[in-house]
């Protein structure tokens, strides 16, 4: 972990907890001593249309600016529909009740959340991990004040369970007496909820995931043995041992590279600039081939672009390898490798330039 993150921690922690303080200095004083010793709620006030109106507008433009210019993002599609429903509630307000517009809003902000994956599949094909956190917040937000605008079916369910008993109307009281107080509490056990059922699926899903991954990258090969340079041993050396069917020597790196532009290519999971890299020898690809993402279009095959990049220089000077996803490079770039004494990837006899095959 680095100082900035532990400063960008402190600081927003800081902000959060300085915000709240004010926030809840601002309601207090508006309480007065009689109502707070009482625990009496506040006076019913008269809630300005207009500035409900003028919020939702306000929303219901920030919301279509989303719509109009970041649909395409997975996070603008997202949220964007959600703001315009959640904004228009005001505007609903007007031809219908008020609790019953907020359900019909949030109601529609559910359902375009959860279904949105299934709705624009191309837009959310490989989603991050912050957009699925972003979506259970938006399922739990919704969700939770929904539930508050429900508390005559919650009255009625408990008085069909209990038969009307006053332990069912008791129960219910204090936390229909207190909406926004129980919404809060509600909210906080559904976002710690859904905060564990988060971690647990996605830890299913790499456990899931782990032995294919590394079988795919393995291309073929079941174990990597390290051998010191000082008493190293030979491939023919341990293509002598039983069980062993084949042996690819591969020599293992680290290097920097360099764009066309000179800046560093850094890969994003790398918290410096070197690139771990392996040097593979035309044995290598002689069974399954780790598969590529992306190449270009003079190799017809993966398999024609790794014997490329395991047949070293080719006739022009030009070095094939392959890159990982996570750097800001496509097929077909150059980029240079630079060595840790400052020398550029040398091919037969002249500092040339590695050429990105997938």
């Amino acid at each position: 972990m680095s100082f900035g993150s532990l400063l960008s921690g402190a600081v927003i922690g800081l902000a959060i907890s300085q915000l709240t303080v004010i926030a809840t200095c601002l309601r207090s004083t508006r309480i007065t001593i009689v109502r707070a010793i009482k625990d009496i709620g506040e006076a019913p006030r008269l809630r300005s249309r207009r500035r409900s109106l003028a919020l939702g507008g306000v929303g219901l433009a920030v919301g279509a600016a989303i719509v109009g210019l970041a649909f395409g993002t997975q996070a603008g599609a997202l949220l964007g529909p959600v703001v315009v429903v959640v904004s228009a509630i005001p505007i609903l307000a007007l031809v219908l009740p008020r609790r019953l517009a907020t359900i019909v809003g949030c109601g529609a902000g559910i359902a375009w959340s959860a279904a949105v994956f299934g709705l624009v599949p191309d837009t959310m094909a490989d989603t991050d991990v912050g957009v699925f956190l972003g979506q259970g917040v938006a399922l739990v937000a919704l969700a939770s004040i929904m539930a508050a605008n429900l508390d005559n079916v919650w009255q009625a369910v408990a008085s069909r369970v209990s038969g009307g008993s006053v332990a069912g109307r008791l129960g219910l009281a204090h936390p229909l007496d207190r909406p926004v107080r129980s919404v809060m509490l509600v909210a906080m056990f559904a976002i710690v909820l859904f905060t564990v059922a988060f971690m647990s699926v996605l830890n299913a899903v790499f456990s899931a995931q782990g032995p294919e991954l590394a079988s795919r990258a393995g291309g073929g090969y079941s174990v990597i043995v390290d051998t010191n340079p000082s008493s190293a041993f030979s491939a023919a050396e341990l293509s002598d041992y039983d069980g062993i069917e084949r042996v690819a020597p591969i020599i293992r790196s680290v290097a920097a590279v360099e764009l066309s532009d000179g800046t560093p290519a850094t890969p994003e999971n790398s918290a410096t600039d070197d690139w771990p890299m392996s040097f593979i020898t035309p044995e290598f690809t002689a069974v399954d081939l780790p598969s590529t993402t992306a190449r270009l279009a003079s190799f017809a095959t993966d398999q024609a672009a790794w014997d490329a990049v395991a047949a070293g220089p080719a006739e022009d000077g030009t070095i094939w390898t392959v890159a990982p996803d996570d750097v800001d490079v496509v097929p077909g770039d150059s980029v240079s490798i630079v060595g840790h004494d400052g020398r550029r990837l040398d091919a037969s006899g002249r500092n040339e330039r590695a050429t990105m095959a997938s």
